[in-house]
């Protein structure tokens, strides 16, 4: 199992990947530049526990790890992309069987989701320090285990993947870091549906949820994070399970990783939502695709795989 997390650090001409390695507990950066991907020179950390979630600030300036053991640890990042263990190598905060973590897009606010309670932590970030302050009463969730927590690009929407639970929608303050009423959508066909992995386009118009024997859902977001599913939708291939979404903002296109077909999907994105194939492939560089990301620079989309190694999808 791998996750990454794209940030760039104060070189601005580059954009590192970080991917936390499960198969042996670390924490490994790569470069981009000049649409070449490479190791960052003695960059590999050793991760206390098994590695289950990475985040990263925007800003490039911390990188949060959490691990199997509950604890979340916190990250400086060197101008060479380097880690360096933040608060003395102990852990900022605790959270029982952390299976992701997202950020706002300032960076100022952190969400934790768990596998163990089915539910989210909220933490505010010290952006002098690194350290996590709890808010005191997370976000409430519909029964399910969270996957994913996905903050839209205009950061005013968080929208949670449960799984067989479905997605749960809320809308957001940045200012104050208040998620306001949950709105929610079931999976198509009960039990036999989950949605695991979800994106927006650029523009924050339509959520597009992979869900496994559906397709790709996609809804219209409307004000306070209510969704109403486009016509046709589902689109693509109701057999095989998506791992991971992408929209490139070159492009606009949304890309689509499968770990058990071991491909990637490109779709093109109509002004309604609706999707329609543009390529499918298959190659040993993108052998079981787990994570899609963009670089900070949003003109490459990087695919992680099982095997923690990073490579350029598109470009």
């Amino acid at each position: 199992m791998s996750t990454g997390s794209p940030i760039a650090p104060s070189d601005l001409n580059r954009s590192y990947v970080y991917v936390a390695n499960a198969n042996n507990s670390t924490i490994d950066a790569f470069a981009i530049a000049s649409g070449k991907l490479a190791t960052v020179p003695s960059s590999t950390a050793a991760a206390p526990a098994l590695p289950t979630a990475i985040a990263g600030t925007p800003n490039g300036k911390f990188l949060y790890l959490a691990t199997s053991d509950g604890a979340i640890y916190l990250n400086t990042i060197a101008s060479a992309g380097n880690l360096e263990a933040g608060n003395g190598g102990n852990p900022v905060a605790t959270v029982v069987q952390p299976t992701w973590m997202s950020m706002d897009r300032m960076g100022k606010w952190l969400f934790v989701a768990s596998s163990s309670t089915k539910d989210m932590r909220e933490f505010q970030i010290d952006a002098v320090t690194g350290a996590l302050h709890s808010v005191p009463q997370g976000p409430a969730l519909d029964p399910g285990r969270p996957t994913e927590a996905y903050m839209t690009p205009d950061n005013r929407e968080l929208f949670v993947a449960l799984g067989k639970g479905g997605v749960d929608a809320f809308p957001f303050d940045a200012a104050t870091g208040t998620l306001g009423t949950r709105q929610h959508i079931a999976p198509l066909h009960g039990g036999l549906s989950a949605d695991d992995a979800l994106t927006t386009d650029s523009a924050s118009r339509n959520l597009f949820v992979a869900e496994a024997n559906a397709g790709i859902r996609v809804f219209a977001i409307g004000a306070g994070a209510t969704l109403q599913e486009i016509s046709g939708s589902p689109f693509g291939l109701a057999q095989k399970a998506a791992t991971s979404l992408v929209v490139d903002r070159s492009s606009g296109n949304l890309f689509v990783a499968s770990s058990a077909s071991n491909t990637i999907a490109e779709y093109s994105i109509a002004s309604d939502g609706a999707l329609a194939v543009v390529s499918r492939k298959s190659s040993s560089t993108d052998s079981s695709p787990t994570a899609l990301m963009l670089d900070k620079s949003g003109k490459y989309v990087v695919s992680t795989s099982k095997s923690a190694v990073p490579n350029l999808a598109s470009q």
